[in-house]
């Protein structure tokens, strides 16, 4: 079996969309490389709402078990997708998956 990758998505209140998020919906993540703070940078949006996020990318940040935007940076060319899994009040736990064929924005 194929070890999981989790991330942490954190700032889910400072971009306002965090009342869209649910379990198991389908996040876009879409590398940042002119963001001047960090070149790994790596931002989750849910399609048709806008960016929700940004993934976490420091030791500080990370919960035991998730990796970091860099850690998953060279994974994949522009875009990849995540699950949501957990959500808290300023941060969601989700899993790495492969490109949907069909990407649903309504989702259980």
């Amino acid at each position: 079996m194929k070890h999981k990758k989790h991330i942490l998505i954190i700032g889910l209140q400072s971009f306002g969309n965090r009342a869209f998020l649910r379990p198991h919906r389908i996040l876009r993540l879409t590398k940042d490389p002119h963001n001047p703070y960090d070149p790994y940078a790596i931002y989750a949006q849910l399609p048709y709402i806008g960016t929700i996020g940004y993934l976490a990318n420091t030791a500080q940040l990370l919960f035991e078990g998730c990796v970091s935007a860099r850690g998953i940076y060279f994974d994949f060319t522009t875009q990849g997708y995540a699950k949501v899994e957990f959500i808290a009040q300023n941060w969601a736990i989700c899993e790495l998956i492969p490109a949907p064929q069909r990407l649903l924005l309504l989702t259980r």
